[in-house]
């Protein structure tokens, strides 16, 4: 008969052989996610915005304004088109300047830091919403979206500027 005792052996490594791989990890994941957000802001960027604005040319014009601007830091961006979008689906598309020589003939090119403002005349938007839609109170926000080679960019929806767009098709259409 052979007797056997049990020999318990436990192997002990350094603390720091166990957090060494966690460290080396951890770096990875830092170095991984620093990379996306380089090439995140190297990208095309634009920054969109709407506002109501003046024209003041030899009469006065309530117009919206749609500012685009190339926040990236070297690309530049080919804006294509651009159009305010209604809660239907449907657009205002904007085809041409609406004051000769002013600058907003699309394709435009934006360097890097370079921004630009094209206007929709508000009488004009108020026209087409009173001929193409039966319900100008179903127009609760406007946003302006921006095409170019790359994709869509979008500003934020403006309740306020279609509320006031939404007043004159509705007094346009109760005036006929």
């Amino acid at each position: 008969m052979i007797l056997a005792e049990v020999v318990r052996v436990e192997l002990v490594d350094q603390w720091w052989q166990q957090v060494l791989p966690l460290l080396a990890l951890a770096v990875s994941l830092f170095s991984v996610g620093l990379t996306l957000w380089f090439r995140r802001q190297e990208g095309p960027r634009l920054k969109v915005s709407l506002s109501s604005s003046f024209l003041v040319l030899e009469d006065t014009l309530d117009s919206v304004s749609v500012r685009m601007r190339n926040v990236s830091r070297a690309s530049s961006s080919m804006i294509t088109s651009v159009s305010l979008r209604m809660p239907d689906g449907r657009s205002f598309a904007y085809v041409y300047p609406p004051v000769p020589g002013m600058v907003g003939q699309l394709p435009h090119t934006l360097a890097s830091g370079e921004e630009l403002s094209v206007f929709f005349i508000t009488r004009e938007l108020i026209h087409s919403l009173a001929q193409h839609q039966e319900q100008p109170e179903q127009l609760r926000w406007l946003q302006a979206v921006v095409s170019t080679g790359h994709r869509e960019f979008k500003s934020k929806r403006s309740k306020a500027l279609a509320v006031e767009v939404r007043r004159g098709a509705t007094a346009l259409q109760q005036s006929r």
